[in-house]
């Protein structure tokens, strides 16, 4: 087998001058974005179901015995109030010892 050569090679491989192109020239607008009033709400509908998803599940046995305890008077005393403030305290705004420094204060 015989191959003589290739051509037309050179005006592939030299190399050629380019020309920058400003094509903004002239446009004083920056790029924006709206978004609207309907995607807002479900971005904070999104946000609050979330948080709804991390509390978990209502236990609705523990709740009737609960509210069936405080209408016999039984369940309502200063102590289980403090346990109920310090775990909702320290659950959802991690500050349960403030809270219970704070029942402190009141009793003196």
């Amino acid at each position: 087998m015989n191959i003589k050569g290739i051509t037309g090679i050179k005006n592939i491989i030299g190399t050629q001058k380019t020309k920058r192109i400003n094509q903004n020239k002239g446009v004083k607008r920056k790029d924006e974005a709206v978004i609207s009033d309907e995607a807002k709400r479900r971005v904070e509908f999104e946000k609050y179901k979330g948080i709804v998803n991390k509390v978990g599940e209502v236990r609705s046995d523990k709740v009737n015995a609960a509210k069936a305890k405080v209408a016999a008077g039984n369940l309502v005393s200063n102590k289980a109030l403090e346990i109920v403030a310090e775990r909702i305290a320290e659950k959802f705004l991690g500050m349960g010892d403030k809270i219970l420094e704070s029942l402190g204060d009141e009793e003196k």
